[in-house]
């Protein structure tokens, strides 16, 4: 969400003791390696009049606190860049029991018997929380304007006047055991007069419960991604040992839901996707920018192993430079692999869109530039492989990978964004892969899928 921000103010204050909020949510950049103001980052909060706060803080625990005193921070961190949250708070201050006064639950279970927290100061038995008032409500960021969220939300919920289970906004998938969402309707619930529900299927900050509680926008924009909790997509991976612990990791920035990769530092970092895959078909698209104007340094993009990625170490490496890796050289065409070049294709002006068909399945990688697969290559032609690059056979699992120097390198996984800006083919449409979920600027091969859940398990 980077500085996006939504408000409300309630017309009216409503119940301040029992309440249950619930929202899902994809961490995008540690507030450590995000260093626009503040050290955390807020989900849901009420900061004008006293304060009631959720928030990721800079250590990536958790924190959920009130100006009464209550305070609750976890001793689990929050890590996982390659995964939907949803957290559930459940308040009712009115129970005689203390630890039944707020109960907060991640994926479905009470933190309290899971990780539990390094600071534990319940409230008191009916205790008025500085939420539901006739103040300015927040999510994505504080109301002085830091502290935004830089990833991705989705169905942010508030039940007023209930203490509700998390089994009221989510559910066990029955074949995988994991927590998956609940598909809420505007009669899911008795709402109560400030409950509501947006960003529910789709980006809109109106209001889906039977109520009219509308949002409004007052800083930054709302992407309609197609990533949400029911369809996790690929996004590159900042944790990886091969990009941000390096020592001038400083100079790499990944942002836009870690879309968008900028290095500014004139060193390679080769950044992985954080899904890869054993076999199957996918697609990805690139578009190459450069802060100045035109493409003086060479970007390398993709597909590397998830060993190669673990065995790089802190050099400086691109896609392409070690084995089991084959990296697109933007400036020359050329493709690399084991830091070796082979004419290939087209080289890359600025704003063009590199496409990548991984055929995991056949152990083969085909390219395109602008729609249009270079080196006479048809990702449809299977073993034969017509105009692929050969892929050695490891056991491993297949990864997109992403190297710029000096450039910015803006991803579509499938969720229908370079950057923040939308695509415009197909009437905007643009073109979906096999899994039928995602959207692309150009016609997916037959039989390639996004890199994302769904696409895996087609």
């Amino acid at each position: 969400m980077a500085n996006t921000k939504l408000i409300r103010t309630p017309s009216s204050a409503s119940n301040r003791k029992k309440f249950t909020i619930s929202m899902w949510f994809r961490i995008g950049r540690h507030p450590f390696t995000d260093g626009a103001g503040g050290d955390s980052r807020e989900l849901i909060g009420q900061t004008s009049s006293s304060y009631f706060r959720c928030l990721i803080q800079s250590s990536g625990t958790m924190r959920i606190y009130d100006q009464s005193g209550f305070n609750y921070i976890t001793n689990r961190k929050l890590k996982d860049k390659a995964a939907w949250y949803n957290i559930v708070i459940r308040a009712d201050t009115t129970q005689s029991t203390a630890n039944d006064r707020v109960r907060v639950y991640l994926n479905g279970v009470d933190e309290r018997t899971v990780g539990g927290y390094s600071t534990d100061s319940k409230p008191s038995q009916n205790q008025d929380f500085a939420w539901n008032i006739t103040a300015v409500h927040q999510v994505g960021g504080h109301s002085n304007n830091y502290d935004y969220f830089s990833g991705v939300m989705s169905d942010v919920v508030q039940v007023d006047g209930q203490s509700l289970a998390p089994t009221s906004f989510g559910e066990t998938d029955p074949d995988t055991g994991e927590w998956r969402i609940k598909d809420l309707t505007s009669s899911s619930f008795t709402w109560g007069t400030n409950g509501f529900m947006i960003l529910h299927n789709g980006g809109t900050i109106t209001d889906q419960s039977s109520n009219s509680n509308n949002w409004t926008l007052q800083s930054g924009a709302i992407t309609n991604t197609k990533d949400c909790p029911s369809n996790l997509f690929a996004t590159w991976n900042d944790l990886s040992t091969v990009s941000y612990k390096q020592s001038s990791g400083a100079n790499l920035t990944i942002s836009n839901g870690n879309t968008t990769i900028l290095e500014n530092g004139g060193q390679y970092k080769n950044v992985p996707s954080t899904i890869g895959a054993f076999t199957g078909k996918y697609y990805f698209e690139t578009k190459i920018i450069s802060p100045v104007g035109s493409l003086q340094y060479s970007t390398y993009v993709g597909v590397i192993t998830a060993n190669a990625q673990a065995n790089v170490g802190n050099n400086y490496n691109h896609v392409g430079q070690t084995a089991n890796s084959v990296g697109y050289n933007s400036y020359t065409g050329q493709v690399f692999t084991s830091d070796s070049a082979t004419s290939y294709g087209a080289s890359l002006a600025n704003g063009d869109i590199l496409g990548v068909a991984l055929d995991v399945t056949n152990l083969k990688v085909y390219f395109s530039k602008n729609g249009t697969f270079q080196n006479s290559g048809n990702p449809a032609s299977g073993s034969t492989g017509t105009g692929a690059v050969s892929l050695p056979s490891t056991g491993d699992s297949w990864h997109f990978g992403g190297s710029p120097t000096n450039n910015s390198i803006q991803s579509n996984f499938g969720n229908g964004f370079f950057g923040t800006t939308a695509i415009t083919t197909n009437s905007g449409n643009g073109y979906a892969g096999a899994e039928g979920a995602s959207k692309f600027n150009y016609a997916v091969p037959s039989g390639y899928s996004a890199l994302s859940t769904k696409g895996l398990n087609l």
